[in-house]
């Protein structure tokens, strides 16, 4: 029997960030348990992969996701918040001399989402055909223009322009990461204009999907629960 859709959320974009989450907390073991405990884990092209395109991926989802909510800011100020209490606590184990400066998380992912939900208002009337290209071409400079590039003053690496004694463990500058967050925005207002599921038809009720349904509308309450726990559990190890 096919569930019945409620109508309110897109049941694919909920099961796709679950998927994330739980690939994004299965690198996050892996590093905690590398960088903090004795034991040792081999690394493995999945790792690697999940590693280098999960943030990313995560960050294209949040852009999506927020042409189908509401409350854009609102929510992108808790997300933003969240990120200032990971910062906080990574800069206690840092100054407290409990962990060298590997351990710092300055501008993760949760600070660049909120910060991106925070100012899609300021974006939300502008059409795809804008939208998708500035994403592209702000992704390409990112990547290709100031990957290397380093500044004296250490003020600016939210916009990803690092000083020679930048450290982060977690580092999502705004370029060239906010261009996955427009490129998805974009892409939503395409797939998504009706705002109606893309699967209708599937069947909802399937225990898998439900679970990764349930990951993903608790997302930021997973990464802030194995980012805090996978700590204290990686040093006993």
């Amino acid at each position: 029997m096919t569930a019945k859709l409620k109508s309110e959320r897109i049941w694919e974009i909920d099961a796709a960030r679950g998927i994330g989450i739980l690939c994004v907390v299965a690198v996050h073991a892996f590093l905690y348990l590398s960088d903090f405990s004795s034991v040792t884990i081999t690394w493995n092209p999945f790792f690697a992969f999940i590693q280098q395109y999960a943030g990313s991926f995560f960050v294209l989802l949040s852009g999506m996701a927020v042409y189908l909510g509401s409350k854009s800011f609102k929510r992108g100020v808790i997300v933003f918040l969240c990120g200032c209490v990971l910062t906080a606590l990574t800069q206690w184990l840092y100054l407290s001399g409990r962990e060298g400066k590997d351990v710092l998380i300055q501008w993760g992912v949760l600070h660049l989402i909120g910060f991106c939900m925070m100012v899609y208002p300021l974006i939300r009337k502008l059409s795809w055909k804008i939208l998708i290209p500035a994403g592209v071409i702000i992704i390409i400079i990112g990547n290709f223009v100031l990957n290397d590039v380093y500044i004296t003053s250490p003020l600016f690496f939210p916009l990803g322009l690092r000083h020679y004694e930048f450290y982060a463990w977690d580092y999502f500058p705004i370029i060239p990461e906010m261009g996955w967050f427009l490129l998805g925005n974009g892409i939503s207002r395409i797939i998504y204009k009706d705002k109606k599921s893309l699967l209708p038809n599937w069947n909802t009720d399937n225990p898998l999907i439900k679970f990764f349904c349930l990951c993903g509308r608790n997302s930021l309450q997973i990464y802030m629960l194995q980012m805090i726990l996978f700590y204290p559990i990686a040093k006993k190890l």
